[in-house]
């Protein structure tokens, strides 16, 4: 019985202690499922506010099919991380926790952290068994990388991932077209096009296929693969992506039509949309490319009438954009095809000036620079019609000059005489000012303001109305009734026969005040002819050059250059005038015409300098020579422009030094710029290693949504990663390119130490967390612990990068050292780091001069790179002498290299005859200041003293004023001297170095006197 009862009571302490298992269970399910849910909607709300956000396309740069992140804040995304972590911290073996690093991975990734969603995703692909978020960690990391810019990673990354056995169809196809972006990204087309070629038949997400169909025309277009990418903008519409993509995919495809020689095809498309009520706000853009259409097609007057149209516009004003694209059109249209160049620079004046954003003009959009040309043509124009005049009229006798003047006279009174009568009969007549059409050309407001006060042609038609109904009517209070007009006494109105009897008075008076013609100008002296013919011929010569060198018209420029030649044979610029031709038939390839006007400077004018340079094209260097040299000279110009773009490495620069080199690979200069491509991706590799890109989750302590702490301290061994394969890659370039070249038998001892130390695979990747205290830093050993060799122990020298030659052109000698620095040389210590910088630099000379020593300071810390010095395969510090030439400094020698290609801000001006002290003013400097009208009632010839202007010296010669310096003269005449260099002054190209060309300096002109 006792045990019985004994039996009873066990049973139920079983029965409760189970039952409360049970309902524990239960909290603890119901806590995990409630806290994930939570999560899942706060995730849901705050893609929702993304999906919501415009999507903006550029068809004119690669478009992404992976979206960026629109960079919206949004609470939602904290929500989420806020509860994910939460289940990782609490509930670390829940079933949930998957989904939970899910989550936060991709708000992570919304909320712009890319780091972070990396990492989440990367602790995902390691910790789940679940095959879907195995293949979606893979998809968001490389989404991840795509945002960071990291496309090089990138690919690596994705190369690695298309060989893992557990992708799907539709993840595979994903992962070719991330592979895809990230190639379009670098520029790479052929890649991007073969992946996404690959990828489209296992897309199944309909608005993502559309996206990388539009990507993969992109793409095909660039390789000129006009057909294929016309079926692929095709397919854009039928996968129902944003309208933005459709709308911009039929505009591609006509383009596409257009590049193929389909005009016809192209015009029916724009005709299509331009019909398509979705496109009304964008109709601006559509008439603009049936416009453009027109004109390929050669049908010139259709396409003006169009252009025209746009602009006129009364229902749609056209953007900013469309309206600077239809002026430069316009402009094009009339200075290519009508040769009316002042009709063209106004149209490109008008293009120049329009707020437009330049990523969606065409590539070569200088109507700033066309309008400035084609502006200088037309003052350069009237300027030669206007002396050529005067010295006419100053060549006939008294009494034809008095008939040309009667004659001149007459005419201007009948021109008068019309305009005084239409306005006459215009006031004077009844008028039908109702609906006219141009009264509801309203416009827009914001354009033309309220009721179109800003509109000139409504505002002068809105005046004749007035003035046809009520006549030149004062504003007084009750201005209609002319009772009240008359006795204000503010106007005298007249009686319909009072205007009768007065009209011829008036009208002579008028007209008689107006025919007033001054004589003044007309040279009288043969000094003052002289002057005139002078300035006829400088006109000419520049106009030539303006044709020449800014209008790329050399027919219209040989016209004036042989005009010279002909007309003025005593004329200085002759020579300059016969070079001329000789570089335009040299141009040209007329081999005949280039020789006859090199003999004929060499034996008509020896002694110049044209003489010199023609000598050389023709007798001396031979031609393939003088080529290679100019090549060469291009290529320093360019490693230099590349090497002074920024002081940050960056794998565009090392990229920029390999492309560089490869496309001048058969010059002599291409093995030392593609080694310093190697040198730049083995410094890369040494600054972005993964270790050091995760350094920031090294140091920090563990958080408390992490599963696992540092993912890639196994990773942290020698010569392993993208960077590290980037210079493999570029090493085994050199190898197929330059072995026999100079440098061979380094980068051969460079790439046999990578492959020694490269493991074979990557180890696994561990997560155990680690805290702030346990992630010790990787143990280097600094220059300061141990003893540098020298140059001497090695048996070798210091090799300059770019040569001794550039960095002395770089030097700055003080101008106080000019005709003071004695020729011979300075010798430095300079302890040189593993990667070829200066880490100190010590003078060994004694009594230096402090300025010289600072110009040499300042050279070595801003411009001094070696080669690294390699011992033993690696590469290595060391301490060297080394000694640099340095020649007697004269005053126009003190200008660098460095300074012509950017000046520095405060930095000293410096005078344009200390940049090239022989250059030549065309026409001569006395003609030059015989061209300034200096103010009336001021006496030139009682004046004295200098001006000083700041001036920019243009490539073509031509010169404009930044501002005056100083001044000794009255200050009316400051805006003569002005006028007259912006309008006159010109100095001959052909004599120009490359110093002074597209740069600011001082010049200074003497005042009165003679001239």
């Amino acid at each position: 019985m006792k045990f019985s009862k004994y039996i009873s009571l066990l049973l139920l302490t079983l029965i409760l202690v189970s039952c409360s298992g049970i309902k524990s269970s239960w909290k603890n399910f119901r806590a995990h499922y409630n806290s994930y849910y939570n999560a899942e909607k706060s995730y849901s709300a705050g893609l929702r506010t993304v999906e919501d956000q415009p999507v903006e396309v550029n068809p004119e740069m690669p478009q992404r099919v992976h979206l960026s992140p629109p960079g919206v804040s949004e609470q939602n995304f904290d929500n989420t991380i806020e509860k994910g972590a939460e289940i990782l911290r609490k509930f670390p073996e829940s079933k949930w926790t998957d989904d939970a690093l899910y989550l936060l991975g991709k708000s992570y990734y919304y909320k712009e952290d890319f780091y972070l969603a990396i990492e989440k995703f990367e602790e995902l692909a390691e910790l789940t068994t679940n095959r879907r978020y195995r293949q979606e960690a893979l998809v968001w990391k490389a989404r991840s990388q795509l945002d960071l810019e990291e496309y090089l990673e990138g690919i690596s990354f994705i190369t690695g991932a298309l060989n893992v056995g557990y992708l799907t169809g539709s993840y595979l196809a994903e992962l070719k077209v991330l592979l895809s972006e990230h190639y379009a990204m670098l520029g790479n087309w052929k890649e991007s096009a073969d992946y996404m070629g690959e990828a489209m038949a296992g897309l199944r997400d309909g608005k993502l296929k559309g996206r990388a169909f539009f990507l993969y025309g992109q793409v095909l277009e660039r390789l000129e693969r006009y057909g294929e990418a016309f079926f692929a903008y095709d397919k854009v519409a039928s996968q129902f992506p944003d309208y933005e993509y459709i709308y911009w995919s039929r505009m591609k495809k006509a383009e596409v039509a257009r590049k193929e020689g389909n005009l016809e095809s192209a015009i029916s498309i724009y005709t299509s949309m331009s019909r398509d009520d979705k496109n009304v706000s964008r109709l601006d853009r559509i008439n603009y490319e049936i416009s453009r259409t027109y004109e390929m097609m050669g049908d010139i007057q259709q396409a003006e009438q169009r252009y025209k149209e746009i602009l006129h516009d009364s229902k749609t004003a056209p953007s900013q954009n469309v309206r600077a694209k239809t002026y430069y059109r316009l402009g094009k249209i009339y200075s290519d095809q009508y040769q009316n160049f002042t009709t063209a620079a106004a149209y490109y004046d008008s293009a120049s000036t329009q707020n437009a954003n330049t990523q969606f003009l065409e590539d070569k959009f200088d109507a700033g620079e066309l309008a400035s040309a084609y502006g200088s043509y037309s003052e350069l124009k009237s300027e030669i019609n206007r002396v050529d005049s005067l010295l006419w009229l100053s060549s006939l006798s008294s009494s034809d000059l008095d008939s040309v003047v009667n004659t001149l006279r007459d005419k201007r009174r009948e021109a008068l005489n019309r305009r005084l009568q239409n306005r006459e009969s215009a006031t004077g007549r009844l008028a039908n000012v109702g609906n006219r059409p141009s009264d509801n050309l309203t416009g827009d407001t914001s354009l033309y303001g309220f009721l179109n006060y800003k509109n000139p042609r409504l505002k002068r038609e809105s005046i004749n109305n007035f003035q046809a109904l009520w006549g030149s009517r004062p504003l007084v209070d009750n201005w209609r009734r002319i009772e009240v007009v008359r006795s204000t006494g503010l106007a005298d109105v007249e009686r319909e026969e009072d205007r009768q009897i007065n009209r011829p008075q008036i009208l002579s008076e008028d007209i008689d005040s107006r025919l007033n013609i001054d004589l003044s100008e007309i040279p009288a002296t043969s000094t003052e002819k002289e002057e005139y013919r002078q300035r006829l011929i400088g006109a000419k010569y520049r106009l030539g050059n303006l044709f020449l060198l800014t209008m790329n018209m050399p027919d219209s420029a040989s016209t004036y250059f042989l005009d010279i030649i002909r007309n003025y044979p005593e004329s200085e610029l002759v020579p300059q005038s016969m070079y001329s031709l000789f570089e335009i038939n040299s141009e040209n390839g007329n081999d005949q015409q280039f020789r006859y006007w090199g003999n004929r400077i060499l034996r008509e004018y020896p002694e110049t300098r044209y003489a010199d340079k023609v000598d050389v094209r023709l007798n001396g260097m031979a031609e393939s020579e003088q080529q290679r040299e100019n090549g060469s000279e291009n290529l320093l110009a360019q490693l230099q422009r590349i090497e002074n773009a920024s002081d940050t490495l960056s794998i565009y620069k090392a990229e920029q030094f390999r492309r560089l080199a490869l496309a001048n690979s058969s010059s002599d200069m291409a093995p030392y710029i593609h080694y310093r491509s190697i040198r730049s991706y083995v410094q890369l590799a040494k600054n972005n290693t993964e270790r050091e890109r995760y350094r920031q989750f090294l140091n920090v302590a563990t958080e408390p949504d992490s599963v696992a702490g540092d993912s890639l301290v196994a990773q942290l061994y020698p010569f392993y990663g993208t960077y590290w394969d980037s210079v493999r890659n570029t090493i085994s370039e050199y190898d197929s390119l330059f072995a026999d070249k100079p440098l061979g038998e380094d980068v051969q001892t460079l790439r046999k130490y990578l492959n020694s130390e490269l493991r074979t695979e990557a180890p696994p990747i561990q997560f155990t967390a680690k805290t702030k205290t346990e992630a010790e830093p990787v143990e280097t050993v600094t220059q300061e612990k141990k003893a540098l060799r020298t140059c001497r122990d090695l048996g070798t020298n210091l090799e300059i990068v770019g040569g001794m030659t550039n960095f002395l052109s770089r030097i700055d000698y003080p101008r106080e050292l000019c005709d003071k620095v004695e020729a011979g040389e300075i010798s430095y210590r300079i302890v040189v780091s593993e990667d070829g910088k200066v880490d100190s630099s010590t003078p060994l000379t004694t009594e230096l001069p402090p300025a010289l020593k600072k110009a040499f300071d300042n050279a070595i810390n801003s411009f001094l790179y070696f080669d690294p010095i390699l011992i033993n395969g690696k590469p290595e510090a060391v301490s060297c002498s080394i000694s640099f030439p340095i020649k007697k400094q004269a005053q126009h020698e003190n200008r660098t290299v460095a300074q012509t290609q950017k000046q520095p801000s405060k930095q000293f001006l410096r005078a344009c005859e200390d940049l090239d002290s022989q250059f030549d003013v065309v026409g001569g400097m006395k003609n030059f200041l015989s061209t300034v009208n200096y103010p009336e009632g001021v006496n030139r010839r009682t004046l004295s003293g200098e001006i000083t202007f700041e001036i920019y010296i243009e490539a073509n010669g031509k010169v404009r004023v930044v501002k005056m310096l100083s001044s000794q003269a009255p200050g009316r005449i400051d805006q003569a001297f002005q006028n007259a260099i912006d309008n006159r002054l010109y100095f001959d190209p052909y004599t120009l170095n490359d110093r002074i060309k597209n740069q600011s300096c001082s010049i200074s002109f003497p005042v009165g006197g003679g001239y």
